[in-house]
């Protein structure tokens, strides 16, 4: 007995140290009516590889959250109170969430409950902030000298360093991989020229560059001490640390890339970046969109992904950042004159995919024999459904209502169900057909008994298991 309590033991430490599930890919597009009167949208990771779309309402005193599960099935709605006006600045993989107001930083845990607030030293004037890596907030504030100050503070509330810039000027701030930074000052009587200087974390100057800023631009400081810029040929560059050139890459890979740019470009935990091109304003989503995962050694291309689905009056990006199993998410607004703003989330797995199409239905003990379903009849609960065309298979679990509902890519799809055994006889196993995207096949599935007492119940129980020490007996009950 002492054998299998060991047993159970590393089974539980297994698993508690597993890692994420890993997610497949979706696009959705999400619009409500309470979308005329909201601002701020963004999206935000959550735990468990969760999707949350944030907006704001004016006047509401509200933030409004919109949970998606891991496969883009629609969780909850939910109203966080704002008597503050609040704006959220990101989020992390365990659903926390940062915010900022009036001079004032501040991390909420998943339940909303507050875990620090940091104060500016400042009382009035302006007072930007930006997300930076592992979750740290860079803010921008004058000093007594109407000189610009970042304060970087890190994911515990913690201030990590002040940069004192001793400038006034137009200014741009970009966050580093390292907790550093690079900013962009320009060049009095030279019109576009910038000079660009990256900062390591303790305030110390690494390189100083002059770009002109009507051509070229720093996309990102990498963690390594890596910088990546586009030059005026709309190339790529990855510089290293003394800004020898490592590598140059084209950006444009097809026609459709003539007038996209880079808007965000990331550092991944594989060691990889991912960039996210667009179109300028109102641009198509399938013509003008693309997420690209690149070497960050040898700069080769590793997967491009460009939208399944289409949307007009395409404006900017609500985020992009890398789910914790891998995926890349990003979400867009759109603008529409007559209805209200039309949402395009995309979530893709690891390996660039997504799914746009829908299987979904119910499964209900057919009480009747009538293989129709009437809502006094029982739902089959936790029940595997699958979903086969050829080499591909997707499945899901029935919930307790019966529900169910799975992406799958387009073809033609036989569907099984799993666990119930050759003691239920199927009203149907039907074959689902899905187009080329954004198609949704809805359908019931009755079964019935062949025999009495089908459901074979097996329960194991003990009394508590301790370490070190001999357990007696287990006890098994079964029944049908």
């Amino acid at each position: 007995m002492k054998n299998l309590t060991q047993f159970l033991c590393c089974m539980i430490l297994i698993l508690g140290f597993a890692k994420p599930t890993k997610a497949q890919g979706w696009e959705i597009f999400v619009t409500d009516t309470s979308f005329y009167h909201s601002f701020e949208f963004r999206i935000l990771s959550g735990a468990n590889n969760d999707v949350r779309l944030a907006h704001k309402n004016d006047g509401s005193g509200t933030v409004n959250m919109i949970n998606y599960d891991a496969d883009g099935d629609f969780i909850e709605e939910y109203a966080v109170p704002d008597s503050e006006n609040w704006f959220l600045i990101q989020s992390d993989n365990s659903g926390a969430t940062y915010w900022h107001s009036d001079y004032k930083i501040r991390k909420t845990d998943i339940n909303n409950q507050i875990v620090w607030t940091f104060n500016a030293p400042i009382p009035t004037g302006i007072f930007f902030v930006y997300p930076g890596p592992n979750c740290s907030t860079y803010s921008l504030y004058f000093d007594n000298n109407g000189k610009y100050v970042i304060d970087v503070i890190n994911k515990d509330g913690i201030l990590g360093h002040r940069f004192n810039t001793n400038y006034a000027g137009s200014f741009s701030l970009l966050p580093t991989g390292d907790l550093g930074i690079i900013y962009a000052t320009n060049i009095s009587g030279t019109g576009s020229m910038q000079t660009w200087t990256r900062f390591d974390p303790q305030g110390n100057t690494i390189w100083s560059k002059e770009l002109d800023a009507n051509l070229e631009a720093i996309l990102m400081g990498s963690a390594d001490g890596s910088t990546y810029m586009i030059n005026s040929n709309k190339e790529l560059v990855k510089l290293d640390a003394t800004l020898n050139i490592v590598w140059i890459k084209p950006l444009d890979s097809s026609n459709l890339d003539i007038d996209m740019y880079p808007r965000s470009m990331i550092d991944l935990s594989d060691g990889n970046v991912a960039i996210l091109s667009m179109g300028g304003p109102f641009s198509t989503s399938k013509g003008k969109l693309k997420i690209t995962k690149m070497d960050a050694q040898t700069g080769a291309l590793i997967w491009e992904k460009r939208p399944t689905s289409d949307t007009e009056w395409l404006l900017g990006d609500l985020g992009f950042f890398e789910m914790a199993d891998g995926g890349l998410l990003t979400a867009f607004e759109t603008y529409s004159p007559i209805s209200a703003p039309i949402l395009l989330i995309i979530r893709t797995d690891q390996n660039g995919n997504t799914l746009t199409n829908q299987i979904s239905g119910r499964l209900y003990r057919d009480e009747n024999a009538d293989c129709q379903w009437q809502n006094t009849e029982n739902a089959m609960k936790q029940v595997s459904i699958f979903a086969q065309s050829g080499s591909k298979t997707y499945s899901t679990t029935t919930d307790s209502l019966g529900n169910f509902s799975m992406a799958a890519d387009s073809g033609n799809y036989q569907i099984t169900y799993g666990q119930l055994g050759s003691y239920w006889g199927f009203c149907t196993s039907p074959s689902i057909s899905l187009a080329t995207s954004n198609d949704t096949v809805v359908f019931n599935a009755g079964v019935s008994a062949l025999v009495n007492c089908p459901e074979l119940v097996v329960s194991i129980g003990s009394n508590v298991f301790r370490r070190c020490f001999d357990n007696n007996y287990l006890n098994i009950n079964y029944q049908n």
